[in-house]
């Protein structure tokens, strides 16, 4: 796989979690582990197919991230999640102006329990 796929992976992710590309820094499994092997097949290097499944896939990884973030600030602010967003790196309550950055409620969403995929904004590439 080239650079390119690096940076498409970037752009999907940071797209998802509303934050600049170069924010998101990420590793590949060891080629002889079990993910790895799983993702060799998503990740193909011909005809484009790499982009074509990086796009539902890490879309899918950003977008349910930045949903766990939100539920995780929500819940330390006692508020329903409807009233939150995210953009910047920043968990905002829209009624109450209060912020945090990403690096806040992450240990906590990362001990939540992972949701379904959340809905991509777009996953056909247009």
């Amino acid at each position: 796989m080239r650079e390119g796929i690096y940076s498409l992976i970037r752009v999907l992710i940071s797209d998802e979690l509303k934050i600049v590309p170069n924010w998101v820094d990420f590793e590949f499994a060891p080629k002889d582990a079990f993910v790895a092997e799983a993702l060799f097949y998503v990740l193909a290097t011909g005809n484009s197919v790499t982009v074509r499944g990086a796009l539902k896939l890490f879309g899918e990884l950003g977008a349910t991230t930045r949903v766990m973030l939100i539920a995780a600030a929500a819940k330390r602010w006692g508020v329903d999640t409807r009233s939150c967003h995210a953009h910047e790196g920043e968990v905002t309550h829209e009624p109450t102006s209060r912020k945090l950055s990403y690096g806040n409620p992450a240990v906590a969403a990362a001990f939540m329990p992972i949701p379904k995929p959340a809905a991509v904004k777009r996953t056909s590439g247009h």
